[in-house]
């Protein structure tokens, strides 16, 4: 017992009321981070495990609301966006692609001699056929008699028999040169199949916010990110074809040609009156173009002088006439 009249020595909790309340505000807010902060540890682990669905999606966006401001919604729709163009691109790892799963691009060319192109031509087209493959293109070049003597052809067979028909085309005549290239695009191929993936699964999120959009402000910012969308998917599905396409068919560059003695020779000077006939109307068509290309070139400064100098000699012809004449002079008188 305090003697009375003995003030009392004011406590911590007495002096500071203000501390106990933010301590007591504290704890639910400890509270209420700690499952976030695990959250948190447990989406970095599963992002280097593989790829992981973002954990708020486009659906629990829309759940949030169809309407509201267009702020909230165009944040709903980046945040959303942006999650999936976070997550991981490839779908697997590239070294757990097997040797027979990976994507190549083969090309090869082949050059050959022949003194029978046509017949050449035909059998490399036999070749294709013989693989399942077709000639995308062929040109040809003639002499003057008709005959064949160069061709190109370019064929598609496909990429597992593409070792086989270059070997096949090789035999076909006597060869000249002949190359391939090999072009690992299994990566490329890996990541454009996700991405046309993502972006598929983003158009269909982007497309339930629309639905519920009301306010004119979000529905106008959502229609543009999602226009966006749509034509990244278009660009990428371009790609995805033309990958398809290329590691499926394979491309072959075949050439035919004579041999090199065997050159379309050259013509003889032809002799007797008809030559001497040709040879004389060509002099005659030769000596009236280098007239008239004179005439030509000339006609330009006669139509000037034509034009300059017809007046002027009228002026000068009036001045002559109008100029007076002197009378003689009297005879002096004897």
């Amino acid at each position: 017992m305090e003697p009375p009249g003995h003030l009392r020595r004011p406590s911590r909790m007495t002096r500071h009321p203000r501390t106990v309340r933010s301590a007591a505000l504290l704890v639910p807010a400890l509270l209420l981070l700690a499952p976030l902060a695990a959250c948190s540890a447990s989406s970095d682990s599963a992002s280097d495990a593989g790829y992981v669905e973002p954990a708020t999606s486009y659906e629990e966006a829309a759940e949030d609301g169809g309407g509201g401001d267009a702020g909230a919604t165009s944040d709903r729709v980046g945040r959303a966006g942006a999650e999936d163009a976070a997550a991981p691109r490839a779908g697997r790892a590239l070294d757990d692609v097997t040797v027979g799963e990976r994507s190549l691009v083969k090309r090869g060319t082949v050059d050959l001699s022949s003194d029978d192109v046509a017949t050449t031509r035909h059998d490399v087209q036999r070749v294709a056929d013989a693989y399942g493959g077709e000639v995308a293109g062929q040109s040809t070049e003639t002499d003057l008699d008709g005959v064949e003597t160069y061709a190109r052809m370019v064929l598609r067979v496909p990429v597992d028999t593409f070792d086989d028909a270059l070997a096949d085309l090789e035999r076909t005549a006597q060869l000249r040169s002949s190359s391939s290239k090999v072009e690992d695009v299994t990566s490329e191929v890996i990541d454009t199949d996700v991405r046309v993936a993502t972006q598929r699964r983003s158009i269909r999120r982007i497309s339930t916010l629309l639905d519920q959009a009301k306010d004119l402000a979000d529905v106008v910012s959502i229609e543009r990110e999602l226009g966006d969308r749509e034509a990244t998917l278009g660009s990428l599905l371009q790609r995805q074809k033309q990958l398809r396409d290329t590691t499926t068919m394979s491309t072959l560059v075949v050439s035919v040609s004579l041999p090199a003695g065997e050159q379309e020779p050259e013509k003889e000077e032809a002799t007797g009156f008809v030559a001497g006939l040709s040879s004389g109307w060509d002099a005659f068509t030769a000596t009236a173009t280098a007239v008239l290309t004179a005439t030509g070139a000339l006609l330009p400064f006669a139509l000037l002088a034509l034009v300059v100098g017809v007046p002027a000699r009228v002026l000068w012809r009036r001045r002559r006439v109008a100029a007076p004449t002197t009378p003689p002079a009297p005879p002096v008188a004897g």
